[in-house]
């Protein structure tokens, strides 16, 4: 007579019962794995584009503006955001030709326009902080507008004042990218006035805690 093989009732309603309890503890582990993923790809999405501008800008011979992206509830590029707004949408590279700081569609280079994972008029999923400070941390803008210029240096483009100013090399950025859905889960960097990135690792904010004049540290807890 041949054996019949295969699992009991009791079998298999034990191995469910497991699953279900694996799943309990692996799916929150899972979900703040992927919350820790996006905040950080954000960060060095946006990192990356300021190091791209500053190469486009050189490479280009021509100025590069790094603004915070207007989206359209369409996904469509509506511009740079307003003063008041923030960098939640993403970032918007254009080259100034008419080297006036603004966009304008018929004479300047459309580069690179980076989004946020913020959907258009939707919850946000990421809290986007980009904030202008000064080399002794203080504020200057929580909306930047920065210049790239053809021989490497950076500017601050004063959006305030009519016409618009720039002023080199007299600040720093800081991004913070954190979870809308957990603040723990939160990563810095900052660009220092000459272009280059920092991340805000332990590491790095321990070598620079303690040092006379030195506000990296201060500048990425800030």
């Amino acid at each position: 007579m041949r054996k019949e093989t295969g699992f009991t009732l009791i079998e298999l309603m034990v191995t469910i019962a497991l699953m279900a309890l694996f799943a309990v503890f692996a799916i929150p582990a899972m979900n703040g794995f992927v919350e820790k993923q996006r905040v950080n790809s954000t960060l060095n999405n946006y990192a990356n584009a300021l190091t791209f501008a500053r190469n486009e800008a050189i490479r280009q011979n021509v100025p590069v503006v790094v603004c915070g992206a207007q989206i359209s509830s369409a996904g469509q590029l509506s511009g740079c955001a307003p003063d008041t707004s923030s960098w939640s949408e993403g970032v918007f590279l254009f080259g100034d030709a008419d080297k006036d700081y603004e966009y304008t569609a018929a004479t300047d280079i459309n580069i690179r326009v980076v989004q946020s994972p913020n959907p258009s008029g939707g919850t946000a999923k990421v809290n986007i902080n980009s904030a202008a400070r000064s080399t002794t941390n203080t504020a200057l803008s929580s909306n930047p507008v920065f210049l790239f210029l053809p021989n490497g240096q950076v500017a601050r483009v004063n959006t305030g004042v009519t016409p618009k100013t720039t002023v080199v090399a007299d600040m720093y950025l800081r991004l913070e990218v954190e979870s809308a859905s957990d603040a723990k889960k939160k990563a810095v960097a900052l660009m220092d006035p000459t272009g280059q990135i920092i991340y805000c690792t332990k590491k790095v904010i321990a070598n620079n805690s303690g040092g006379a004049g030195n506000n990296i540290a201060t500048l990425c807890a800030s």
